[in-house]
């Protein structure tokens, strides 16, 4: 089973990121206790040898994080398909 990511490391995603989804930009609804409509996403997937490093991790809206179709993020030339 996968272990979780820790809060602390998903309230430093959130500043890095500045409360923004990676992937689309929308803004994250979060706070101490709650992430609501929010995702840890993996850069590249646990089945694939990937980390909770923060290196390897993003926070993204759940609609995207459903969505998305194989290309994670087009803007910044990242595919999920490696």
């Amino acid at each position: 089973m996968a272990k979780r990511v820790g809060q602390t490391k998903v309230l430093l995603l959130y500043s890095q990121q500045e409360g923004k989804c990676y992937y689309c930009g929308q803004i994250l609804e979060m706070n101490q206790d709650s992430r609501i409509g929010t995702s840890v996403d993996h850069k590249i997937p646990q089945s694939r040898g990937g980390t909770n490093e923060l290196e390897n991790l993003v926070l993204c809206c759940r609609s995207w994080l459903v969505g998305y179709n194989g290309t994670k993020n087009p803007g910044k030339g990242e595919s999920s398909e490696q």
